[in-house]
């Protein structure tokens, strides 16, 4: 059975104890998604304020100014858990697992001006362009931070990055993490200008052609319109995971 616990996260595991895991990537110390706390069981509000306030140190001790929190899967927030949250700020959400064998896979109408490759030497200049001129949304600084962890993962022998392109324009990508039974799809957009023009559907049936035989996995936001794509496209729904963040860079605005 595929579950959230197996999703890839390049962070390493730095604690365990009966009531969670925890993270820490001190190279991509900004990345939210590799440091985090990942509970294994609900905890009580007496329990989280004792892990909240260590996790808050293990971070300031790092000059991270973030703290992130994933819940069991499958499992609401209990009223006095999600009250004190609200209570402190933090931001919300929830992440939806998906799985489609690739035979199942509906491609629907396909753009046949849309090229799909492995990213090698001579695309790994524009997939990087193509990677900042995403990032830089977020910020500058983030999106040069993100370019050292693209060009770490180019080297990786369990991810493949894939670039599209329209009438020879880069327009989408996402990265690929192997596993022995999966491919997880991870990473992957499209540029806003080009969206619904059938680049993210080419996209996903390059990945179906290279997923030989394995189950193929992605995590998307509840809120996210791809949702809907998804649905279509006949992945199935297998679970949800709640996340809480609190990024202290927000609060002090």
């Amino acid at each position: 059975m595929i579950t959230f616990s197996q999703i890839d996260h390049p962070g390493r595991l730095v604690k365990e104890c009966d009531l969670y895991q925890h993270f820490h990537n001190r190279q991509a110390r900004f990345m939210y998604d590799y440091n985090f706390i990942r509970f294994k069981k609900m905890p009580t509000v007496q329990e989280f304020k004792v892990i909240e306030d260590q996790f808050k140190q293990f971070h300031a001790e790092r000059k991270q100014e973030f703290i992130k929190f994933y819940w069991p899967e499958n499992e609401p927030f209990p009223t006095d858990i999600e009250h004190y949250l609200q209570q402190e700020n933090y931001e919300q959400g929830v992440l939806e697992l998906f799985l489609l064998e690739p035979q199942d896979f509906k491609a629907g109408k396909l753009n046949s001006a849309v090229t799909v490759e492995f990213v090698d030497d001579g695309t790994f200049g524009d997939y990087l362009q193509l990677q900042y001129q995403q990032d830089i949304e977020i910020s500058t600084t983030f999106a040069s931070q993100k370019s050292q962890l693209h060009r770490t993962r180019f080297e990786s022998k369990t991810t493949k990055q894939v670039i599209a392109y329209l009438k020879g324009e880069p327009v989408g990508a996402v990265d690929l993490i192997e596993g022995a039974a999966t491919i997880e799809i991870d990473n992957f957009f499209v540029k806003t200008h080009y969206q619904k023009q059938g680049v993210g559907t080419k996209i996903q049936q390059f990945v179906m052609q290279q997923a030989e035989g394995k189950t193929v996995v992605l995590v998307a936001d509840a809120e996210d319109t791809p949702r809907e794509m998804y649905l279509k496209q006949n992945y199935q729904y297998n679970g949800f995971q709640l996340e809480s963040l609190k990024d202290f860079t927000q609060t002090k605005k």
